[in-house]
């Protein structure tokens, strides 16, 4: 076989290889990650951008549960 020849050959035979690892871990690599939110708190942590101010107005529940802890 040609010199020239037995190159491309090794250089297609690579690029097949390198393609196919990648379209390989592309299948494999998503089904083995943890879901999303796994690990995270069951509980919505407050931020504080969904905190209301201290001035903010108040809904009747918030009032009535404020009386009944004092």
């Amino acid at each position: 076989m040609n010199p020239l020849k037995k190159r491309a050959a090794a250089w297609m035979a690579g690029m097949f290889l390198l393609i196919g690892g990648f379209l390989a871990a592309a299948v494999i690599l998503p089904h083995r990650a943890e879901p999303y939110g796994a690990g995270a708190p069951e509980v919505e942590v407050p931020r504080m951008e969904n905190v209301p101010g201290p001035h903010a107005p108040r809904m009747a529940i918030e009032l009535e549960a404020a009386e009944a802890a004092e």
